[in-house]
């Protein structure tokens, strides 16, 4: 079973190597990591 996180207030400048290297150590699947932007900055993430 996955599990989805949902970030948000991500800068504009946030790539989704940042987000795999603030969350080392855990394991991202290839794909896991989508960022949607918009006004609140969001991203969703799969483990």
């Amino acid at each position: 079973m996955s599990v989805i996180i949902r970030l948000q207030n991500l800068a504009w400048s946030a790539n989704a190597l940042d987000i795999r290297q603030f969350f080392r150590g855990l394991s991202i699947p290839e794909g896991g990591v989508h960022i949607v932007g918009g006004e609140l900055g969001d991203a969703f993430i799969a483990f």
